[in-house]
């Protein structure tokens, strides 16, 4: 496999070069054409930290490095935070949606009320079952009010 480094990121030859009319598929030609043999080379496995390959670039081929980082053990901390905001963001949504649910359920049920000798049984019956609906989605939303606050 052949490649070049391109602001040190590691772009990786197609498979042959095309020049006019002509495919080529030999190494002297992606060596005419600026890339090099890549060298990929092994990373430890050691769990406490993180690796990142880089490229480095010699003479006659491009050869693959590892930094390695160590994994932070506080993380836990700020990863706890971050959910418990999550929670409360999620637990604002389902209040909003909660509240509209009840406030489109107490605006249709006026519709009705207002309107009954104007509005067809077939109407009648298509504004219950949004409602029946709408209780469904309110019975949802409560159970997952709920839950987030359980879990909390």
């Amino acid at each position: 496999m052949y490649g070049k480094l391109v602001n040190n990121k590691l772009k990786i030859a197609a498979e042959h070069i095309i020049k006019g009319d002509t495919i080529y598929f030999d190494d002297e030609c992606m060596r005419k054409a600026g890339y090099k043999p890549i060298v990929f080379t092994e990373h430890d496995n050691d769990k406490r930290y993180t690796y990142v390959s880089t490229w480095q670039e010699k003479d006659d081929y491009i050869e693959q490095k590892w930094e390695c980082k160590k994994i932070q053990d506080d993380q836990s901390s700020e990863l706890f935070v971050t959910v418990r905001k999550t929670i409360a963001k999620l637990q604002k949504v389902i209040i909003f949606l909660d509240n509209e649910l009840k406030n489109n359920k107490k605006i249709y049920n006026e519709i009705l009320s207002e309107n009954n000798n104007i509005i067809t049984d077939e109407q009648k019956t298509v504004y219950r079952n949004y409602l029946k609906n709408q209780e469904s989605i309110s019975a949802t939303i409560e159970r997952l009010l709920q839950d987030f606050t359980k879990d909390a």
